[in-house]
């Protein structure tokens, strides 16, 4: 900004240029917005933040001093915006003085025109002098604001980088966006309204020793209501600060809910359990905005005692001077007094919102203070970067480990010394602690004994639960690091990842969504192993990424990534791993059991001790040795197929290319090109998010008031509009009462004017406390309706739509969008309404005074209205970017916390630091943007509005005499109040106009595109014993994810009869899991049908449907919370019922150990279980619902061999009946099925017996047992 001039920053005429830009146009405003200035950047005060930690936070203290922090990050924007303040505060007492010198050349006939005129100037330029300082002071409230919200925010995500096991424990994802959304927010909002503070007691003062020069000891009347309301104020505070603490509670635990909801919808929607998850959130949000209605019962009685206190204060004042004094009540006293408690009325209007924002942001202080100071990773952690003098690659000694502190430890006695360079398996049944050995080493757990672990080396880590970012393949694969090609296609291929990439619409660089939505859970953790490796480091750390796929991909990845003979064959790499093929080829293996090292050695020793038989290992091992020639590796047949297609079209270009001309192979290249081009925009998942433009339709605006409650609106408007006749009237009753005074003293009643008066203030009160209590009681209601409505919509969409939507943008909508329709809007409704009416009011009055007026009042509202609407297209603009652009901050936060673990393995947080300033940088600007637009509107309204102060002194000063000075000082102080008024009124309305985009976007998601419906009509509802045969029939059924997508099921053609036991087999990519997706109707048909004993699953209700079908998934999620509620979360069963299961899915023992018993608290994401544990709860919630036909989708694949068979045979037992559909990596755990079913490509391969399809030699079933070394 500094190629301004002077002109242009004080009246903020830079805006026009990009306003012309905004004004009726749909074209994007970001690319005509300036740059941020320095000061404001995220990296700026995140610095300067970080400097003034260092200085006032020792390592030493238990809490962190956050509020000097936050003085230091933003002390110079205060102090400026202090100096503006104040000057706006001399600028604004000086207008009682000239007002008074107004009064009295009326008063007393002055002669000399010219005084008169210098005073009505005077009069003008120091009110409109006012108006631009204050509007300065809060551009530099602004600055300050910025620089809290990016200091905070970035604090809070370095925080969330930090958190020890323990401390993340304590707080759930839905709370660390609580606390950065909201909470920063609170905050940061106070610090727009922080001036008051310091100003209010200031104006009061002031005020006082003018009323004093005025009234004498009438004035002491202030004091004494002060006395009064400030300990009401005081109390009522504290009464708020607890009930806004209470309203943060269920306010976290809803987000928390929403969240783990949205992160585990899938699985929601298999179960059919959207119903009572909604239930569960609608309840909190219930509780929740009773907390929110008693809060404003409190603000109401704040609201309206400040409201009242200037009539308060005037009443009394008039009254005793009136009553006591011997001098007239002149109109030069009555209209000093009243401007000058019109004055202090407006900070004193303003003071209840401040004292809101003061208690919210106490709450929301306390809450980062403690989130801030919560306990940090312990970073002594040896990693030694020179590894050259180092033997050990990895050493423990005598380590204790443990998740909390104040917890039995996990991991005992842990003794290790991993030479650099060697290849370690960790081998041990699920529970057994190979997961938590992982975590240890990485510094992710306490270490409560032994010596200090230290690692030799960078590392690089693949979680048992890959991490995905929300970002094309090949970045996901190339990290941080620079893309080189050749190394790129090495590790490419030795992860076996080449031919996925043509399964994808742009290959590699397809977008991939969030989590990895849009892969399969075996491609997921290859792209995880093809990330580490690419890295290049010299310790990896693998957690089973051979679990998740197939026997011949497991072998290739071994041969060409983990093993002696792999890309990584010289560094230290430790596997923990239930394949047990792969063990003779390990130089060491850790046993574990029951969270100790049971026994280390290679595996002839272990052997020899007979540790290993107890791991269920076998002869077969020797099988497992596959000759190259041997293998009919998906790969290398896709390979084959696309150099005979690379060659038949070369030679076919070729042919073409001699009849062509060049003009024609241009446009060739041309035609390719624009191929390229849509392939590639059809690569994009993620769609932008929508960005409306234009005014904000009145539908919008009708919806949001019906969901009110038309009739109370109406109501709480009457009010508003009585409020405003009283409130003017009272003013208008004293212009009477003083002309009476002065000329007619000894015959008027002067209790008659006091009763009139004192009844005027009592109405005051009584209308706006109704018109509060309407309005707040229609918010809380349209606000429960409006939440209602869009979570039951999301719930309701197809599971495609969290394909291409990040969570992120759901997230924002149910935190920040539904923080300004709950707070922010019915303080918009009501205060432009209320200065709409008084606007109209005080307008009448003037040009009932003199009808010439009617002439400036036209011109001032058509100035008005085009500046307003000049304005408003850009705001809303503005204000939509602004939302927008605040989405992509939530979806860098949740997936920084879910992979926070490995950003800190990589050592990479700056470049996600940096990434996320980024992110804020451009919100920043937006939000900068939007601010000088309103500054922009309210400086110029005020120089238009000073053509009505300017008209109206020099229509008392010319039209003097036959005025008379009570109706002078009454219209005088009016024109001051329309000043005020006006600039405030178009605020609150640009602000509601613009707030109401928050509804509008939650509108947006309540008319998303919904999946059928869940309950069947009632000719259509099965019975209650449906499906008693349990017969599947596919018949020529296809299908595919989203409608613009290929099938990824194609002809689809088989029968399962009733109590079949079917395994579907398949290379990755085969379609084995949209078999699964298919049947629960996940994914609709494009042609052919489901049919379930009779009837086609797609005439019935969804709930009907899946509530009849029980899928243990391969992804084992579980919700946050009890273990009963993760077995049971419709309460169906008894606690027998649940240790029953519990039993059967070999968990009892595990959880018998804790005294909670099924309160057992699972952790976020199931943290505190291993992936083998998740499972076998997922088992165990399988067999509670017991239902006639049962899905495994690979569901063993992260168990051991021995739990796998305890599994199946389980399973066998259970589901004896049952008709069992099993995908399986395993083929052994399908052998005695009935029948087989070999996909490849969304098609039907082979279907037969295990026993027939094995005859066949070249059947693909033979060729993958031959694979897993069952032939």
């Amino acid at each position: 900004m500094n190629e301004f001039n002077v002109f242009s920053r004080i009246f903020f005429t830079w805006m026009v240029t990009i306003m012309k830009y905004g004004y009726k146009s749909n074209a994007d405003l970001r690319p005509h917005l300036l740059p941020n200035c320095d000061y404001i950047t995220s990296r700026t005060s995140h610095n300067a933040f970080e400097l003034a930690n260092k200085k006032y936070n020792p390592k030493l203290l238990p809490k962190i001093r956050l509020l000097p922090l936050i003085w230091c990050t933003t002390c110079n924007a205060f102090i400026i915006s202090a100096i503006f303040d104040l000057a706006f505060i001399a600028s604004d007492f000086t207008a009682p003085y000239v007002l008074s010198a107004l009064i009295d050349f009326i008063s007393n006939n002055d002669n000399h025109l010219w005084h008169g005129i210098f005073y009505a100037i005077s009069y003008c330029f120091f009110i409109v002098c006012a108006r631009v300082l204050d509007d300065h002071n809060f551009w530099f409230t602004s600055i300050a604001y910025y620089r809290v919200q990016a200091s905070l925010t970035s604090a809070l995500y370095c925080k969330m980088l930090r958190l020890s096991p323990g401390a993340r424990r304590q707080y759930t994802t839905g709370e660390i966006n609580n606390i950065m959304g909201v909470d920063v927010s609170e905050i940061c909002m106070f610090f727009h309204q922080m001036s008051n503070l310091y100003g209010f007691p200031l104006c009061i003062g002031i005020g006082l020793y003018i009323l004093w020069l005025q009234l004498g000891s009438a004035s002491l009347s202030l004091v004494a209501v002060m006395l009064i309301a400030g300990p009401f104020t005081t109390y009522a505070m504290r009464r708020i600060d607890k009930l806004q603490t209470k309203q943060m509670e269920f306010k976290d635990k809803r987000m928390h809910q929403i969240s783990e909801v949205l992160n585990n919808i899938k699985l929601l929607k298999l179960f059919g359990w959207e119903k009572p998850f909604m239930d569960r959130i609608t309840k909190t949000r219930n509780r929740e905005l009773r907390a929110l209605n008693n809060v404003n019962y409190w603000r109401i009685c704040i609201d309206i005692m400040w409201t009242s206190v200037p009539m308060i204060i005037a009443g009394i004042s008039f009254t005793i001077y009136t009553l006591t004094s011997i001098e007239p009540f002149s109109a030069k006293k009555a209209f000093v007094s009243l401007f000058v408690l019109n004055m202090i009325r407006s900070p004193m209007a303003r003071l209840p919102n401040v004292l809101s924002h003061l208690a919210r942001a106490i709450v929301s202080f306390r809450r980062i203070q403690k989130y801030l100071s919560a306990e940090e990773l312990d970073e002594s952690l040896g990693i030694i970067d020179d590894v050259s003098h180092h033997r050990y690659a990895i050493s423990l000694r005598n380590c204790i480990f443990a998740w909390n502190i104040n917890e039995e430890p996990i991991l005992k006695d842990i003794t290790l010394n991993i030479k650099r360079g060697s290849l370690v398996a960790i081998v041990g049944r699920v529970g057994s602690g190979k997961s938590s050995l992982f975590s240890a080493i990485l510094g992710d757990m306490y270490q409560t004994g032994g010596q200090r672990s230290t690692i030799a080396g960078s590392v690089s880590y693949v979680p048992q639960t890959a991490w995905i970012q929300n970002m094309t393949l090949r970045d996901n694969i190339v990290f941080v690091s620079e893309y080189e090609s050749t190394k790129y296609e090495r590790v490419v291929n030795a992860c076996a990842l080449k031919t996925d990439f043509d399964l994808l619409p742009a290959r590699d660089l397809s977008e991939i969504g969030e989590k990895g939505i849009n892969l399969s859970g075996g491609q997921k953790h290859r792209v995880s192993l093809a990330r580490a490796v690419y890295q290049d480091t010299d310790v990896y750390l693998l957690d089973d990424p051979l679990a998740a796929v197939d026997a011949h991909v497991a072998q290739h990845l071994f041969e060409h990534v983990i093993g002696p003979k792999g890309l990584l064959r010289q560094k230290t790499r430790l596997l923990a791993t239930h394949n047990i093929y792969f063990l003779k080829e390990m130089d060491c293996i850790i046993l574990m059991s029951g969270g100790r090292i049971q026994d280390l050695g290679t595996y002839e020793e272990l052997s020899d001790r007979g540790m290993l038989s107890e791991q269920m290992l076998d002869n077969k091992s020797d099988e497992m040795s596959i000759d190259s020639e041997d293998q009919t590796s998906l790969q290398s047949i896709r390979m084959n197929t696309n150099r005979q297609l690379s060659r038949r079209l070369s030679k076919q270009t070729s042919r073409q290319l001699s009849q062509r001309s060049e003009s024609e192979i241009d446009n060739k290249i041309e035609t390719l090109k624009e191929r390229l081009e849509r392939e590639a925009k059809n690569a994009k998942l993620i769609d932008e998010e929508h960005q409306q433009f234009g005014s904000i339709e009145y539908t919008v605006y009708l919806d949001y008031l019906s969901r009110c409650g038309l009739w109370l609106v109406i109501t709480s408007m009457v009010f508003v509009f009585l409020f405003n006749v009283c409130d003017v009237g009272s003013n208008y009753w004293v212009s009477l009462w003083t002309s009476k005074n002065t000329t007619e003293v000894d015959n008027v009643s002067r209790k008659t004017f006091v009763t009139y008066y004192w009844t005027a203030i009592l109405l005051v009160a009584v209308f706006i406390l109704f018109a509060q209590l309407a309005l707040r009681y229609c918010a809380i209601r349209a606000s429960r309706v409006l939440h209602s409505d869009m979570l039951y919509s999301i719930l309701r969409t197809p599971l495609s739509f969290f394909d291409t939507t990040p969570l992120g943008r759901i997230i924002n909508r149910f935190n920040q969008d539904f923080e300004l329709i709950d707070t922010e809007i019915p303080f918009y409704i009501m205060d432009t309404t209320k200065t709409t009416f008084w606007f109209i009011i005080i307008m009448a009055i003037i040009v009932y005074t003199n009808a010439y007026m009617i002439i400036f009042i036209v011109i001032v509202i058509i100035l008005f209205v085009l500046c307003y609407k000049y304005f408003l297209w850009t705001a809303r603009q503005l204000n939509r970017l602004n939302s927008i652009t605040r989405s992509p901050v939530y979806s860098h936060f949740n997936e920084s916390i879910s992979g926070a673990v490995s950003i800190r393995v990589y050592r990479v947080q700056q470049i996600f630091i940096d990434r996320l300033y980024r992110l804020m940088d451009i919100n920043i600007n937006i939000h900068r943007h939007m601010v000088s637009a309103a500054l922009w509107i309210e400086i110029w309204c005020a120089l238009i509005a000073s053509i009505i102060i300017l008209s109206t002194a020099m229509l008392v000063v010319n039209y003097g005499k036959s005025i008379s000075p009570g109706v002078a000082g009454f219209l005088l102080i009016y024109s001051v109040e329309i000043v005020w008024g006006v600039t405030f009124s178009l605020r609150m309305a640009a602000d509601l106009e613009t707030e109401m985009v928050a509804v509008e976007r939650v509108r947006e998601y309540s008319q998303v595109k919904q999946e059928c419906n869940w309950e069947s009509t009632l000719d259509k509802k099965p019975n209650d014993n449906w499906p008693a045969k349990a017969q599947i029939n596919f018949i020529d059924y296809s299908a595919s994810y989203r409608s613009e997508l290929a099938p990824v099921l194609k002809n689809i053609n088989f029968r399962v009869e009733s109590g079949e036991k079917v395994g579907i087999v398949g290379r990755t990519g085969a379609g084995k899991s949209s078999i699964t997706l298919a049947l629960f109707r996940i994914i609709e048909p494009k042609t052919g049908q489901i049919v379930i004993d009779d009837i086609d699953i797609t005439q019935i209700g969804l709930h009907d449907l899946r509530s009849k079908l029980t899928i243990i998934p391969q992804e084992p999620n579980l919700f946050a919370g009890t273990l009963r509620l993760n077995l049971d979360p419709l309460e169906e069963y008894s606690d027998q019922q649940l240790w029953t299961a519990l039993e059967r899915s070999h968990l009892k023992d595990f959880i018998s150990q804790s005294s909670d018993g099924l309160l057992y608290e699972i952790a976020e994401g199931g943290d505190n279980l291993s992936a083998g544990q998740r499972q076998l709860v997922c088992l165990a919630r399988a067999m509670l619902r017991n239902t006639r036909i049962l899905i495994l989708d690979e569901a063993t694949a992260a168990c051991d061999l021995e739990t796998d068979l305890l599994i199946q045979s389980t399973i066998k037992e259970e589901f004896s009946d049952s008709t069992v559909l099993t995908i399986a990596h395993r083929l052994n755990t399908v052998l005695d099925y009935n029948k087989i079913i070999v996909l490849d490509n969304g098609m039907i391969k082979e279907m037969d017996s295990p026993d027939n399809l094995l005859r066949d030699s070249g059947s693909l079933f033979y060729s993958l047992a031959k694979e897993f070394g069952i032939v």
